[in-house]
């Protein structure tokens, strides 16, 4: 009788074992849904578990954003080789559960604050970023190839047998330094908005591509990267940028970073510089013929900007900079866009390119003549305005309407060359330029201006018009001490017209 009860006890275990075998559980009932909507639950039922056979086969599991905490239950997939679990809940994991060899585990934007990848041997992609990790230590990971560690405050990350790592992102990090001596496949470097100082990729001669902008990055180390097709430093405290040995860039931007000289010499294959908000005093563009645009706003270049070579330039900004000419121009038949305000430009003579889009002079206060009869001023948009020596615009037909050309009222359409020779400004737009004072005058009047316009010579005239004083020759002020008090006329000649203003002397 005790023989034959403890053999049914037994046997109703071993049944028992054999029923729970079959299932795996999941107390997280999100990632139950999820696997319910997937069809990886064929049961289909919300009650904690699923066939431990249904994990079976499935290699790729897409989990995201499901609100999901605990991955329990991952342990079913043995055949899994790519898992992506980002935009959830989860605050721990236990990767002894999951298959030692993974493609993919991207567990980015969670709680995690850890993580122990040494159950892993193979994971090529691996994304971490938006948790709450400090540090990460990927060494054991000799064939990972894409790391994503970004949007977090991690301060250090070991990076020792990475040899096989091609794309690493660490944007908005507080890492400071980071050593990538053994990333000797390294491809692809995103750190923008992070806390790096220095980057040395001395050992990195399959670089293609560096973001680095926006971060407090004093020192770069680019010593033999003859692959590096784009480089963005901008918005950093670089004071040189040494690119020699850059053979291969395409793209550079170093805006907003201090920069004095940059040679450009070694980069024949550019074709994209911005460069604005610097202190470079002189650029050469001779070496770079495959520049598309040009971005060099608000620097010290001048007095003259060389573009012989340019032929494939599309774009040109070179606003506030004292350039006085721009040399070469009629070679880059291609460009489309000039935006070169605030300049010592003197005249420009566009008539040679008939691809112009958009041209920009505004506020250039020496600019006296602009020729942008190209045979398309129907395209154009011009501006002209608060230039006041700009006295006329060559064009392709002064009597159309024109409303895309944008001048002043002092300036004048012609069709000819020939045609601005004779032209002035007006009287009341030239009286405009000069500041008299004191007026009422007792002693010293002085007259200013703070556009290049030289006075050729001041005559004061009676209410009579009896010419009283005179004086020749370029001068900003006239002694009228000894005139009787009263009303005056004072005739003002200037390299750019006369005009007359009423003078009160006490």
């Amino acid at each position: 009788m005790n023989t034959r009860l403890l053999f049914t006890i037994l046997v109703n275990l071993l049944f028992l074992q054999q029923v729970i075998s079959q299932y795996t559980l999941v107390p997280d009932a999100n990632f139950e849904q999820v696997l319910i909507d997937l069809g990886i639950d064929s049961e289909g039922t919300l009650d904690g578990q699923f066939l431990t056979t249904d994990g079976i086969g499935v290699s790729d599991l897409i989990i995201n954003n499901r609100n999901i905490n605990d991955l329990t239950g991952i342990e079913a997939f043995v055949d899994l080789s790519q898992l992506f679990a980002h935009d959830n809940e989860i605050d721990s994991i236990d990767l002894s559960l999951f298959p030692t060899a993974m493609v993919t585990l991207s567990l980015g934007n969670n709680n995690l604050t850890s993580i122990d990848l040494t159950p892993m041997n193979i994971v090529l992609n691996l994304g971490l970023y938006a948790n709450n990790f400090t540090e990460l230590d990927v060494s054991n990971l000799s064939n990972l190839a894409v790391l994503e560690i970004g949007s977090q405050n991690i301060a250090n990350v070991n990076l020792t047998n990475a040899n096989d790592l091609q794309v690493l992102g660490f944007s908005n990090t507080a890492i400071q330094n980071i050593n990538l001596s053994d990333c000797s496949s390294l491809r692809n470097v995103y750190c923008e908005g992070s806390q790096i100082q220095a980057l040395d990729f001395s050992s990195n001669q399959s670089l293609e591509w560096v973001e680095a902008y926006s971060t407090p990055l004093t020192t770069i180390n680019l010593p033999n990267n003859p692959n590096l097709e784009i480089l963005d430093v901008s918005n950093t405290v670089l004071t040189e940028l040494d690119i020699t040995n850059c053979p291969g860039l395409l793209e550079l931007y170093c805006s907003d970073i201090g920069l004095t000289t940059l040679d450009l010499a070694q980069n024949v294959n550019l074709e994209y510089l911005q460069c604005a908000n610097n202190q470079i005093i002189n650029i050469d563009f001779t070496q770079n013929s495959n520049l598309v645009y040009i971005g060099i706003n608000n620097n010290l270049i001048g007095p003259n900007l060389e573009l012989s070579s340019n032929i494939n330039l599309t774009d040109l900004h070179c606003s506030n900079n004292p350039i006085v000419s721009l040399s070469g121009l009629q070679n880059c038949v291609n460009i489309e866009i000039i935006g070169c305000d605030e300049t010592l430009l003197t005249e420009v003579d566009l008539s040679q390119n008939p691809n112009l889009d958009i041209v920009s002079f505004f506020q250039s206060p020496n600019l006296q003549f602009a020729n942008i009869k190209n045979g398309n001023n129907e395209n154009i948009f011009f501006i002209g305005t608060q230039c006041p020596e700009l006295t006329c615009v060559v064009v392709d037909d002064p009597s159309a309407p024109n409303t895309n050309i944008l001048i002043d009222s002092h300036t004048t359409l012609v069709e000819n060359t020939e045609d601005c020779d004779d032209l002035s400004i007006s009287e009341n737009e030239l009286q405009k330029l000069f500041s008299f004072y004191p007026n009422p005058v007792k002693d010293v009047l002085f007259i200013e201006s703070n556009f290049s316009i030289e006075i050729e010579s001041l005559q004061i005239y009676s209410l009579l018009g009896e010419l009283v004083m005179s004086r020749q020759g370029k001068t900003h002020q006239i002694d009228v001490s000894k005139l009787r008090s009263g009303v005056y006329f004072l005739k003002v000649s200037t390299s750019r017209g006369e005009f007359t203003k009423k003078l009160l002397k006490k």
